[in-house]
């Protein structure tokens, strides 16, 4: 597989899994929110790595409250198909945003 498909095979990922993955993750950690976006904006392949730049937003189910923040999304490819996930973002803008959600 060349960097171009690796790509490929997480922008499918977001694609079909991102949104629904993500909501079912947040409310598995006793966070009740709705998923609202998450959006990569930027792909950087280098070999069996894909590096995914984004930003999320949630809401609040109790409050209604918007949540965002921006996040890194390290993969790993193997033939074709991403087996592994490494997630980074900010979390000091995070905790300042989700206080009373």
């Amino acid at each position: 597989m060349n960097e171009e498909q690796n790509v490929q095979a997480v922008k499918s990922w977001y694609l079909m899994y991102a949104n629904t993955e993500a909501t079912k993750f947040l409310s598995s950690i006793g966070r009740p929110v709705e998923e609202l976006e998450l959006k990569p904006s930027e792909f950087i392949a280098s070999g069996d790595k894909v590096v995914a730049l984004g930003r999320q937003h949630v809401r609040s189910e109790s409050t209604g409250r918007v949540i965002e923040w921006n996040w890194s999304h390290v993969w790993t490819i193997v033939d074709g198909n991403p087996v592994g996930l490494q997630e980074y973002f900010d979390t000091a803008a995070m905790a300042a945003a989700s206080q009373n959600i």
